[in-house]
């Protein structure tokens, strides 16, 4: 039965301070999206795929005879791994530092490897590579300068053309932070935190509201009650 009390007591009070709730949510949580937007550096993702296509050695039937000699893993697994072979990577450096972007003259071949990530099935011959990049043109321009260079360094390398660039129009788009995602936090954070203040401080208030209170924490016997008296001139 106390506890039903207490509950009750709990909702009705909530319930009274509902306004000051829903304010406080939703100032946290325009300051989360004004957070994420303004204040936390963001970064940017472009996406090219590649396919690897079955076709045999530069200058011979194209009957995909070369191909056919190794698994579809492992085929995979090679040109994913040529993705970030350190000579592909060289060539993509010195390739971005011929155009007029000045990023583009300090960027390493390390700094390219740990902005690329790539994604292949092994019942897929299509690779996904990933740029990612403080501003949207670098990542796309990283990306679309890393299939042309890759197609033309895994000819070279194994011999064989069959790397297809099937992305031309290869776009940026930001993946964090998340501004929907910082909103709802600092919004629940903005509930939570104002039932929290609400709560303290009304547990925190002695001031005596009822006579309940004189009843359940002075037992103390209720004789009556004494009316407002006003006094007329």
């Amino acid at each position: 039965m106390d506890n039903l009390m207490e509950l009750k007591w709990l909702v009705q009070l909530l319930r009274k301070k509902f306004w000051l709730i829903i304010v406080s949510s939703v100032l946290c949580g325009g300051a989360g999206f004004a957070a994420a937007k303004f204040l936390i550096n963001s970064e940017y993702t472009a996406t090219t795929q590649i396919l690897i296509r079955k076709q045999g050695p530069v200058g011979e039937n194209q009957n995909g005879t070369a191909i056919d000699q190794q698994t579809a893993s492992q085929l995979v697994s090679t040109y994913k791994d040529l993705v970030t072979n350190q000579v592909v990577l060289q060539d993509v450096s010195d390739t971005l530092k011929k155009s007029q972007a000045k990023w583009a003259k300090s960027l390493s071949v390390n700094q390219l490897k740990r902005a690329i990530t790539v994604d292949g099935e092994e019942s897929s011959r299509v690779l996904t590579i990933n740029v990612a990049a403080d501003k949207a043109a670098q990542a796309q321009m990283v990306a679309k300068r890393l299939g042309s260079v890759y197609k033309a360094d895994t000819k070279k390398m194994m011999g064989m053309d069959n790397v297809a660039v099937i992305v031309d129009d290869v776009h940026s788009v930001r993946t964090s932070p998340s501004q929907q995602l910082f909103m709802i936090a600092g919004l629940v954070a903005g509930c939570l935190i104002s039932m929290g203040l609400i709560l303290a401080r009304e547990l925190m208030d002695q001031t005596i509201k009822t006579d309940n209170y004189l009843i359940d924490h002075w037992r103390l016997k209720n004789l009556g009650h004494i009316g407002l008296i006003e006094h007329r001139h």
